[in-house]
């Protein structure tokens, strides 16, 4: 017996046949179907073609992917099509498969996620309405819709391509990630329960009223992360109210065109989250902006035209904390009679960074290192443009008093953009006078001569450093760096 082996073996190996084992078909399928899910739908259907015990494999998949540019084309039936203003043919072949993959499937398994991204077309909604409801049966459990369209554009809302969201999507059991961007249009029903949601996206949506919006967070009762982009002034929320007890991670992102609002002034946001640890924060709009109830919060980045000293000091219990230095200027000059000039005490704060004008002078930072008694990492951005703000004098006198940050707890300065301006180096040479824990700073010079940059620094290395652990980096920006 042995020697038979050993003869067809020989004879394998003079004929030049190699065996090849199917090591992936031997796989059991839920593990086929689980590398399936990485792929996109059509390439994971697609195997189906590879061998008869493939032909059906795919009917196990829980993930799913559909992207209409997979049909699109240049082709000139195709365009034809679209010059005459009739439906593109190819729309009809992804809508065809999608109906397909979905008719197929294994019915017993229930479904993990749901990625649609279409290009609106009027023609679609129907098929988007049957496609959500049959997720939702499924016990979908993620769920991500893209709506795009060439004809949505941010001052041309064309309310023809809103599309509704079916009410069965309010009180969707199985639900825990939530993300639509483009024109969907929210109109709640008289209870919404999503008790499962734990993270939303809403991507320059829509809300039929205030209300709609409040009754969607407040009936996600586990939800911990939310992220909203609005950059529409019809996006139906004039008063924007956030109340959650369970939302961990907040992004807010509120910038679109004043000169369209319809009602300029009635912009108001506010905010009440006492579980956030981490928020982002850049509103260009609203008129009135009130955060209460922070009391969880890490880390924050805050940014934009409305930002007072007041939302500052809603954020005083973080330990990061980002924000333009105008935030600070513009509401302490001219400081009243007989006050500081600054009075935000972030006693908790270590690691600052800090979005600076260019024109904007540097005396201040010495008013703001004072309420920041544990900082250990302050960096600047000195911005590119030019400033806006009504002084625009460079100016720096050292303080009479050392911060006690300075003292005790500051260990590194990135600086980037550094000019080399009198009231720029004079800072630095205090700094160094007087951080007796510095261990290193990293200077970003803006684009300047080589000449000017061996000048500068020449220059801070001659500066006396008290502590002798200090390091001092310097490197060019490059000019696509060059902060703005």
């Amino acid at each position: 017996m042995s020697e038979t082996i050993r003869k067809s073996q020989k004879l394998s190996d003079d004929c030049g046949v190699i065996q090849q084992i199917d090591r992936i078909s031997s796989l059991p399928e839920p593990i086929i179907s689980h590398i399936l899910s990485f792929l996109p739908t059509k390439s994971a259907v697609a195997t189906g073609f590879v061998s008869k015990s493939w032909k059906h494999r795919w009917t196990g998949l829980t993930s799913f992917d559909f992207d209409d540019d997979w049909w699109r084309n240049r082709s000139k039936k195709s365009s034809r099509a679209r010059d005459n203003g009739a439906e593109d043919p190819n729309k009809m072949r992804f809508v065809d498969f999608v109906n397909m993959v979905l008719i197929n499937l294994n019915t017993e398994i229930s479904m993990a996620k749901f990625r649609l991204k279409v290009n609106n077309r009027k023609f679609l909604s129907i098929h988007l309405n049957i496609w959500i409801n049959f997720a939702i049966a499924r016990k979908i459990r993620v769920l991500d819709l893209v709506m795009m369209s060439s004809e949505f554009w941010i001052d041309n809302w064309d309310h023809d391509l809103e599309f509704y969201l079916p009410s069965v999507l309010y009180n969707c059991g199985t639900l825990e990630v939530l993300k639509l961007q483009g024109p969907f249009l929210f109109k709640a029903p008289h209870v919404i329960c999503l008790p499962k949601l734990v993270d939303l996206e809403l991507l320059s949506v829509k809300f039929d009223s205030a209300e709609s919006f409040r009754k969607l967070i407040s009936g996600c009762e586990a939800l911990q992360c939310l992220r909203i982009v609005r950059n529409h002034f019809t996006d139906g929320l004039q008063i924007c109210n956030i109340s959650s007890l369970t939302l961990k991670r907040l992004v807010i992102n509120i910038d679109f065109d004043e000169c369209y609002c319809d009602q300029p002034g009635e912009y108001k946001l506010k905010i009440d989250t006492p579980a956030v640890e981490y928020l982002v924060l850049n509103d260009c709009v609203s008129d009135e902006i009130s955060m209460q109830g922070l009391t969880s919060l890490n880390e924050a980045v805050l940014d934009g035209r409305r930002l007072t000293i007041g939302l500052l000091e809603a954020c005083d219990q973080g330990k990061v904390l980002e924000f333009p230095y105008k935030v600070i200027y513009n509401n302490i000059i001219p400081p009243p009679e007989g006050t500081d000039r600054f009075s935000v005490s972030f006693k908790w704060l270590t690691n600052l960074k800090i979005q600076k004008d260019r024109s904007a002078p540097l005396g201040y930072f010495m008013d703001l290192f004072d309420f920041c008694c544990q900082l250990k990492v302050l960096v600047i951005e000195n911005g590119f443009f030019g400033s806006c703000f009504h002084y625009q004098k460079r100016y720096w006198r050292d303080p009479i008093n050392v911060p006690r940050c300075l003292l005790y707890s500051l260990t590194e300065i990135s600086y980037k953009g550094l000019e080399g301006t009198e009231d720029e180096l004079a800072m630095l040479n205090f700094v160094l006078n007087h951080a007796l824990v510095m261990k290193s700073v990293h200077i970003y010079s803006s684009v300047l001569s080589e000449k000017e940059n061996n000048n500068l620094l020449k220059e801070l290395l001659e500066f006396s450093r008290v502590s002798r652990a200090c390091k001092i980096t310097f490197d060019e920006l490059a000019p696509m760096d060059v902060p703005g």
